[in-house]
C-alpha cells in the first residue's frame, strides 16, 4: 500500500521541484537506487494544491469547543487528523469531530 498523506506531504514541500532534480539525477547515475520517486512523480500528477494542502477540517478552537483542554494531545489529533484528510478517508467537520471523539475516548480509556 502507498502512503498517500506521506507522499502529499513531500510533495507539498517548499522544495520539490528541486528535489525531483536531484533524484532525476541520481537515477540516471544509479539506476534503480529510487524506484519510488517515478512512482511518486506518477500518482502526483493530477493532485490540485487543495488535494495537496486542504483547508482543516477542525482547528484547535473547535477542539475546544467540543470541550478539551489545549496541550500536547491537539497537535497529535489535529497531525493525526490531517493524515486521514489527505488519505480522504475523512472528508467533513461532521467525520472529523467524530473521529476526534474517538481518538479521545481510546486515549481516554488506555490511560
Amino acid at each position: 500500500p502507498t502512503d498517500i498523506p506521506g507522499i502529499k506531504r513531500l510533495v507539498r514541500a517548499p522544495h520539490w521541484d528541486k528535489t525531483c532534480g536531484v533524484l532525476e539525477s541520481l537515477e540516471i547515475l544509479v539506476p534503480g537506487r529510487w524506484p519510488n520517486y517515478r512512482h511518486f512523480l506518477e500518482i502526483s500528477q493530477n493532485w490540485t494544491p487543495e488535494d495537496l494542502n486542504p483547508p482543516p477540517l477542525l482547528t484547535g478552537y473547535d477542539l475546544q469547543h467540543m470541550g478539551l483542554k489545549p496541550g500536547p494531545l491537539f497537535k497529535e489529533l489535529l497531525t493525526a487528523l490531517e493524515t486521514e484528510q489527505l488519505a480522504g478517508s475523512i472528508v467533513s467537520q461532521e467525520q472529523a469531530r467524530i473521529w476526534v471523539q474517538g481518538q479521545v475516548a481510546e486515549t481516554t480509556r488506555e490511560n
